[in-house]
């Protein structure tokens, strides 16, 4: 019943906006907040487009909550896209609400990259800075949705003009974070050989080379892991052996402590090292004390953990928990 209403909504909104848009968008726009109340607005905008642009925009600018006003102004701007990229873009970017602008901003560089994905790079190149880079963004997404490679070939040639080029979260760590992890989905070795070509810089090759260790574990845990375990010392193994630790922790505490100890960094390391034997004490505590006293074990950290096991069997004790660790 629910969805059933939900789908005869959906026509009575679409239906009435081609015949009524003002009446259409007034209702939509009161109804309780909500994301589906959201898509309505989004949808009812799209059509008074359609038909009367500028009377959508005068009732789109005109919403008093930031929500609505920002996804109706959007529903304009998709629609006005199609037909005057240029001038919507134009549109988008004079948005004084930082929100709205970047949200309008993206999505009209992704349908303007449908179009001509060329004009819509140079449109984005002219207008620079943080706006620029995420429109950047937003086309480099919808090229590597056809073609990784492509999109990546772009990339490298916009890399050394974007802004913050060179800082962790900056826009070039996003894009090549974003399309390592998108070329994976479909390419995953070429995916990791492009990450060890990436700067070192800012972490933009650890944040690829994680996407891609995490894409590529989900499609083929072993070839993934082969490819981890040949990688050189340094930050960009460590986030990709993190990746495996956290995957197979689950199911395979074994493995996924001798991946978390081959860890360089110390602090990364001894986390991971804590969190799979603290899994694998409450699935096998012999197995896990026994990993414990291994040799290769840093004395600081088995004398930590085990501090920490005594501090757990205390307060097991001390609630009356049952059964401690080593007597299951």
């Amino acid at each position: 019943v629910g969805v059933e209403r939900t789908i005869a909504m959906d026509h009575l909104v679409s239906e009435w906006a081609q015949v009524d848009p003002a009446g259409a968008s007034e209702y939509v726009a009161n109804l309780p907040l909500a994301e589906r109340s959201l898509d309505y607005v989004h949808r009812v905008a799209q059509i008074w487009t359609e038909h009367d642009q500028q009377g959508a925009i005068a009732w789109a600018g005109a919403q008093e909550n930031r929500a609505v006003r920002e996804r109706a102004l959007r529903g304009v701007a998709e629609v006005w896209t199609q037909t005057e990229p240029l001038a919507a873009a134009a549109f988008a970017a004079s948005l004084e609400d930082r929100f709205e602008r970047r949200q309008i901003l993206e999505s009209v560089a992704h349908i303007w990259a449908e179009q001509n994905a060329s004009d819509a790079l140079a449109w984005a190149a002219e207008i620079g800075g943080a706006d620029g880079a995420l429109a950047t963004q937003s086309i480099l997404h919808r090229l590597a949705n056809d073609d990784p490679r492509h999109a990546v070939a772009v990339y490298e040639e916009l890399a050394p003009s974007l802004p913050e080029a060179h800082e962790e979260g900056g826009a070039s760590w996003q894009i090549a974070r974003e399309l390592a992890g998108r070329w994976a989905m479909v390419e995953p070795l070429e995916a990791a050989d492009w990450t060890l070509s990436l700067p070192e810089e800012g972490e933009i090759q650890r944040a690829a080379v994680r996407e891609v260790a995490d894409n590529w574990m989900r499609i083929d845990s072993i070839a993934a892991s082969d490819w981890i375990s040949k990688l050189p010392a340094g930050a960009a193994r460590d986030a990709a052996a993190g990746v495996v630790v956290d995957r197979i922790t689950p199911t395979d505490q074994e493995s996924a402590f001798a991946w978390a100890s081959s860890i360089g960094n110390e602090d990364r390391r001894s986390d991971l090292m804590h969190h799979v034997l603290e899994r694998w004490t409450d699935e096998d505590p012999r197995a896990a004390r026994a990993a414990l006293q291994d040799p290769t074990v840093p004395q600081d950290f088995r004398m930590r953990f085990e501090e920490h096991l005594r501090h757990t069997d205390r307060h097991a004790d001390e609630e009356g928990g049952g059964d401690r660790p080593e007597d299951r």
